[in-house]
């Protein structure tokens, strides 16, 4: 995913932001009711929970757990932007 889109978190040569963090930041744009800009937040978390799933088993189960949480999110707010063929 382009992350050029995405509202800037830190400082460029920082680490890529985590899915967990990523899924907070689209949280509260999502609460204000900004789902333009929740809507890449989300998923770009999605992205991130993806790419972390290749860890050991264990690790891998909680970031699919995590994974489901980010879709979810993504789907609720696709649903609030009345975008239901997504």
């Amino acid at each position: 995913m382009n992350t050029a889109s995405l509202p800037s978190t830190e400082a460029e040569d920082a680490p890529a932001p985590s899915a967990d963090s990523l899924r907070r930041m689209a949280n509260g744009f999502f609460q204000a009711g900004d789902f333009d800009t929740a809507l890449p937040l989300y998923s770009a978390a999605i992205d991130e929970a993806k790419r972390g799933s290749s860890r050991s088993e264990a690790e891998s189960s909680d970031r699919n757990e995590d994974l489901v949480v980010h879709v979810c999110n993504r789907s609720a707010c696709l649903f609030r932007m009345e975008r239901f063929e997504e």
